[in-house]
């Protein structure tokens, strides 16, 4: 009997690649044959030639700068693009803040000899402070919608920064031979702060999204060890280009280095969208719900406004795009989170339901029975009020069910005149949306298609409602 063992080199073997060494075992004798397909491997075994030492430094900066297990580790290609891109506009922020440093300090006094050490030092400290406080509000203020728009921040997140670069860069021409301890130039270097600062929060806050997005192995720590390793790279190289760039553009020319800033920060802004755009994050958001169930909702306006017949219905299955297959438009997420819009999850049942009299709230109460949310509509906006107790799926069905209703107020489809077609209208999309959800008919083709069902943001807001219905009346 003849035993072969083969050996190979790295934790993931592409198919077809030859081993580095073959064992063969048979008639009381071992027999190895060893191959160079690998050249680290062959470094190590046999040789050490140029080529090989080559491939050796290749791999050993493959372990230093990508993931254990590349490109089988992560989501591939689309991992390795964004980090260029991400590299790209790091390399532009560091080249511009080695100019706006130069500025700042101009515009602090260094170099005057008029200028006071203590007072500037004051200036500096409260600058610093003035930076914090705005950074302690953004965080309040913005916090919540972080985990449902990774990518609108994390484009936010850049822009702030180009901000405060901007200020910097400007100080010195605005402030003239105004001294550093003036009241000026603790507002300007204060906001600059402060747009750092809220820059610092929103990409430390989105980055642990997008590394859970790449990370399909669980290798977060791996993925944010080898980025750190990369912006180290980065910084490496924005050292030496930066020495170079502030050489070239010199002091006496301010027409040169806001040219060379300007185009920095156009490479900039374009890296940060190219490399946002890249992302196809599968936790669902507004806006990429909005796109996950635009089928769906506009079957459930027909069901609504025709009454299919169960015979029909039955033939229809629901369907939902992959989470690479959408790619929600990142500039309408920015207008639904600074714009009102049509739809409106988690209000006060008094905001959804506006002049809502005795009987139209039984009326409503015996139809919903046993639901977790309740809805209403007001001139064109449909309005969603959660039960105490609702969970993420039940805000997921409550947003459905609206999202039907507002097509059927976008499209016309229904002129709400009277009551009893805005009953026959709650009730037929009721019916629609609890055949969904039966049996969990909807989670598990979302589930099936790629869809992460832990993380829902849909942005429901925190007013809960109690409601029962007492059949006995």
């Amino acid at each position: 009997m003849v035993t072969t063992i083969k050996e190979y080199f790295g934790t993931d073997r592409s198919v077809g690649e030859t081993a580095y060494c073959r064992y063969v075992y048979g008639n009381s004798s071992i027999t190895t044959t060893t191959t160079e397909t690998d050249a680290t491997a062959s470094l190590h075994i046999r040789g050490r030639s140029l080529a090989s030492l080559f491939s050796s430094l290749r791999r050993a900066a493959a372990d230093v700068f990508l993931p254990i297990g590349y490109p089988h580790s992560v989501r591939s290609p689309q991992y390795i693009r964004y980090q260029f891109y991400d590299s790209v506009q790091a390399l532009c922020s560091y080249l511009r803040g080695v100019a706006c440093t130069r500025a700042l300090l101009s515009a602090a006094g260094v170099g005057d000899a008029a200028a006071n050490a203590t007072s500037s030092a004051i200036v500096w400290v409260l600058r610093d402070g003035l930076g914090m406080i705005g950074g302690l509000a953004f965080s309040f203020f913005a916090a919540p919608a972080f985990d449902g728009h990774v990518k609108e921040f994390r484009l936010a997140a850049d822009i702030f920064n180009d901000v405060g670069l901007t200020i910097d860069l400007a100080m010195p021409y605005v402030l003239g031979d105004t001294a550093s301890s003036s009241l000026s130039f603790l507002c300007l270097a204060g906001l600059s702060t402060m747009c750092k600062v809220m820059c610092g929060i929103a990409a430390g806050a989105t980055k642990a999204s997008i590394t859970a997005h790449f990370a399909i192995r669980g290798n977060m720590a791996d993925l944010n060890a080898k980025e750190g390793a990369q912006e180290t790279l980065v910084n490496l190289i924005g050292m030496y280009l930066g020495v170079l760039f502030i050489q070239s553009v010199g002091d006496d020319s301010p027409l040169r280095v806001w040219a060379s800033f300007a185009l920095l920060t156009a490479v900039h802004v374009w890296a940060n969208y190219r490399g946002v755009a890249l992302l196809r994050l599968a936790t669902l958001n507004r806006a990429r719900a909005d796109l996950v169930f635009r089928a769906i909702a506009r079957s459930g306006a027909i069901e609504a406004r025709w009454g299919v017949g169960d015979d029909i219905r039955r033939g229809w299955e629901p369907t939902v795009p992959r989470p690479e297959e959408v790619m929600e438009s990142v500039f309408a997420s920015v207008k639904w989170l600074s714009c009102s819009n049509k739809l409106r999850l988690g209000v006060r049942i008094y905001d959804a339901l506006p002049g809502l009299d005795e009987e139209q709230l039984s009326w409503l109460s015996r139809e919903f029975d046993g639901s977790k949310y309740l809805l209403g509509m007001d001139a064109g906006t449909v309005n969603v009020t959660m039960k105490v107790g609702a969970d993420h799926f039940d805000v997921l069905k409550g947003y459905i069910h609206g999202y039907i209703l507002l097509e059927c107020l976008l499209e016309n489809q229904f002129k709400i005149e009277d009551r009893s077609l805005e009953r026959k209208l709650l009730q037929r999309t009721r019916i629609f949306v609890n055949e969904l959800f039966e049996g969990n008919k909807i989670q598990n083709l979302l589930s099936d298609r790629g869809w992460d069902l832990n993380n829902i943001y849909l942005g429901c807001g925190k007013w809960r409602a109690e409601w029962e219905h007492d059949k006995n009346q």
